[in-house]
């Protein structure tokens, strides 16, 4: 497709009123190192390198990054949807009101009540409850930023990044001068500047997480991840050590350059506590016979978090 073509795509994804901005559409690994340096993407970057300060009170708290999804703003995502109603039914409550436009109510799957949407703190007793996103290019959205940011809607409601998943056959972009990759049965299979790209994408992000995050570790009693096993959230975040265990990559190989791919726990061991883990996957698809690539929905994967949590 052209990117005319995959732009009119990227319209469909986000629920009303929120609208995509086709200067911050990212189709190929290439185009990511363009969206480091895209303007808007550097000061939300830069705002949680150097000045953002989450308001949380006095208690326990604890971190929970969850991952982007194709559909914006976040919450209305699958995968957030799923982890924000698990919370409210294990007695979790916002502490304020969150500033969700009141048309996105229309946007919500039959079953799920309005405060899925919430993006405030969440409390159970004395246990408080903050989430981000980690996402590409950004780094971490903190939730309170997922719906409007400096004014207007947040840069992280207006994107859209399918551009680093190799696996999908379509992060590709044959209208650059550098495009490398090659049409395989209809799917784009990545050459030596996409995979040169990528690691740099890659390990550019995870140091950023890793500054955004350990500049704000201390506020925390535990930051857990709630990600998928082998998507590039959990690459970002894990170190090599826990590529190994997971089956994740621990290289990229562009042409003769074996490049290695770094996470945010290469810098600090145990910043980030990974869930699932492989261990319990495996032991989830041995009881139920469930095998699928993105199990965050599953009732088994859930009730995990929810034991690391409550």
């Amino acid at each position: 497709m052209t990117r005319e073509e995959m732009v009119e795509i990227s319209k469909t994804k986000p629920a009303y009123p929120f609208q995509v901005d086709e200067t911050l559409t990212y189709y190929s690994p290439q185009e990511n190192i363009d969206a480091l340096q895209n303007p808007e993407v550097v000061a939300f970057q830069e705002e949680l390198l150097s000045t953002y300060e989450p308001e949380l009170p006095k208690g326990k708290v604890t971190l929970l990054i969850l991952p982007c999804a194709k559909h914006k703003p976040y919450p209305i995502s699958a995968e957030h949807l799923c982890v924000n109603k698990m919370l409210l039914e294990d007695g979790y409550r916002p502490i304020g009101k969150g500033d969700y436009p009141s048309e996105l109510v229309k946007s919500l799957p039959q079953g799920y009540p309005e405060e899925v949407l919430n993006n405030s703190l969440l409390k159970k007793g004395s246990h408080y409850i903050h989430r981000m996103v980690v996402s590409e290019p950004m780094g971490v959205v903190p939730y309170e930023y997922v719906y409007y940011y400096g004014g207007k809607q947040s840069v992280s409601a207006r994107y859209d990044d399918p551009g680093l998943f190799e696996h999908r056959g379509t992060a590709a972009s044959p209208w650059r001068d550098d495009c490398t990759a090659v049409l395989v049965n209809g799917k784009y299979k990545w050459g030596v500047n996409e995979k040169k790209a990528y690691a740099q994408v890659h390990n550019s992000l995870s140091k950023i997480i890793y500054e955004e995050l350990s500049r704000i570790a201390d506020r925390y009693d535990q930051i857990v991840a709630y990600v998928a096993p082998k998507m590039t959230h959990r690459s970002f975040l894990t170190s090599r050590e826990e590529k190994k265990e997971s089956g994740l990559r621990q290289n990229v190989l562009a042409g003769n350059e074996r490049l290695k791919l770094i996470g945010a726990n290469d810098y600090k061991k145990g910043l980030v506590r990974l869930v699932p883990t492989m261990k319990e996957l495996e032991e989830i698809r041995e009881k139920t016979g469930k095998s699928v690539a993105v199990p965050l929905g599953l009732p088994e994967s859930l009730e995990i978090l929810k034991n690391i949590v409550s």
